[in-house]
This record gives C-alpha cells, sequence and structure tokens, in this order.
C-alpha cells in the first residue's frame, strides 16, 4: 500500500541520516535509530495486527529479515578489518554474529548492531504488546504521551552526558521501547491512513514515494550496518557515501533478497 512504501522512503533516509552523522554532517543523525525503532512498530503492528498470522510466521519473518544480511556484513567487516590490520577477538566477533549479547556490552566489530539487539528484544516482547497495548482513544493517547515523555528524557540524559546515544544495558532498551510502542499506537489509532488522507501530507509522502528514495530504503538495513567500512577508509566525505551504496546495493542484490525469499519460501510469511 501507498502508506507503507512511503515508510520504505522514510527509512532509508534515516539511514542516510546516521552515516551523514557519523561523518559530521548532521548532529542530530543520531536519532534517526529512533525514527527506525518508530518505523518497527508501527509497521510490525499493520502487519500483524489484526493477530491472522501464528506467533511461528511473525518470528521466522523476522529471522528471514534479519539474519542473512547481519551475519554475512560482519563477515564482510571481520574480513575487511583483517586486511586493514584490525585483529577482532573472537568472543566480540561471536557476539556480534549472535547480536543479543550485545544488550550488555557494545560490539568493537561494529557498534551500530546494538540497535538490532534492542530490536530482536522487541520483537519477543511484540506477540505480548499486541494484547496490552489500549485501544480506546483516550488511553492510546496517554500512552503516546508516557512514550514521548519517556524517549524525551533519554534524549535529554544522553545531551547532558555528550554522549552519541545510550547503546548498552537496560536503558537501552528503554531507548527502544517507547518508540516502538508509540508506532504501534499510531498505527492502531489510524493516524498513518488519516495522515495520508490529508492533501498535503499526501504529497509529501507521495515525494517519499519515489524511485530513488524508496530504493535507499529497500537497502537500509545493509546501508546501515555496512557504513562503518567506509568510515573506517581514508576515502573522502563523498567516497565514503558511494561506497556504503555501493556495498549495500550489492549485498541488497546478491545476498539480502535471494535469502529472505528462499527462507520464506521454506516456511511461509508475510512481508512485513
Amino acid at each position: 500500500m501507498a502508506e507503507l512504501r512511503a515508510l520504505t522512503g522514510i527509512r532509508g533516509l534515516l539511514a542516510l541520516a546516521v552515516l551523514l552523522f557519523h561523518l559530521g554532517l548532521c548532529p542530530a543523525g543520531w536519532l534517526a535509530v529512533d525514527g527506525f525503532f518508530v518505523l518497527s512498530g508501527l509497521v510490525l503492528a499493520h502487519v500483524y495486527g489484526a493477530m491472522t498470522h501464528s506467533i511461528g510466521a511473525f518470528f521466522w519473518a523476522r529471522f528471514a529479515r534479519l539474519a542473512p544480511t547481519c551475519l554475512t556484513a560482519t563477515t564482510i567487516i571481520v574480513a575487511i578489518g583483517e586486511v586493514q590490520g584490525l585483529h577482532f577477538a573472537p568472543l566480540d566477533v561471536l557476539s556480534t554474529l549472535l547480536v543479543a549479547p550485545l544488550i550488555v556490552h557494545s560490539s568493537h566489530v561494529n557498534v551500530a548492531m546494538w540497535s538490532l539487539a534492542v530490536e530482536c528484544l522487541l520483537y519477543l516482547a511484540f506477540p505480548l504488546l499486541l494484547v496490552v497495548l489500549p485501544h480506546g482513544v483516550i488511553a492510546r493517547r496517554i500512552g503516546l504521551a508516557v512514550c514521548a515523555a519517556g524517549s524525551t528524557s533519554l534524549v535529554a540524559l544522553t545531551l547532558h552526558y555528550h554522549a552519541i546515544g545510550i547503546i548498552v544495558g537496560p536503558l537501552a532498551l528503554m531507548r527502544g521501547l517507547f518508540p516502538f510502542v508509540a508506532g504501534m499506537l499510531i498505527c492502531r489509532g489510524g493516524w498513518l491512513r488519516a495522515t495520508y488522507s490529508n492533501r498535503l501530507s499526501s504529497l509529501l509522502l507521495d515525494s517519499l514515494d519515489s524511485r530513488p528514495i524508496r530504493f535507499l530504503g529497500e537497502i537500509s538495513l545493509p546501508f546501515y550496518l555496512l557504513q562503518v567500512v567506509a568510515l573506517r577508509t581514508e576515502l573522502p566525505i563523498i567516497g565514503k557515501i558511494a561506497l556504503t551504496l555501493a556495498l549495500a546495493t550489492a549485498m541488497h542484490y546478491v545476498v539480502e533478497l535471494p535469502a529472505r525469499r528462499w527462507l520464506r519460501a521454506v516456511h511461509y510469511a508475510p512481508a512485513g
């Protein structure tokens, strides 16, 4: 549907904002990761909110979405790191491959993997959140207010300590939970459809549905995970952006799409 295609474009712009932050071109770009969590909760609530799919199908779809790309990206990063003289500890590589342990310690292989660790924990909580989150208008608005207050508090805490973000421990999980739940509540309230029915908002979303921006969204996962390769080179800024785009495009067509299609064929799951 048009709304979800536009959200794909937004995901691509968020991935680009993270890269621009690391390149020193977008000071607030680290907040784009929080935007990923909002989109994740919104899209998953839209695809699975009716509870027409089994929990097993949901988890398998998540595995098909993340596992092949994360595994391949980590392998590439480690291999290139060895060539560059970076020798990663075997335990650090294993933790990065397993993803989940990164909730308690940061990865030296690819620090961006922290958000995937939080995302995986949110996937585990998603079936329960579908049941317990409110349906009433007032309750939803209160829930959104709580999520906004929680996220704002964490941003303020981060800025107070002059850090780039909370990426480990319980606060990292809360950093993902607040926007993720907010996204679910936005979907449940029908605000996405209402936004698209507004003429001005519809024009904006249509622009986000343009082919170049939507393609950036389609490759956003490898783009997000592989940018560390470019950041560790001595290339100029435009070269780092081009290298990240090239690597992400290659991985999307060679690994991400074929692996996802094959895994979903093994055990059918919707494309959320």
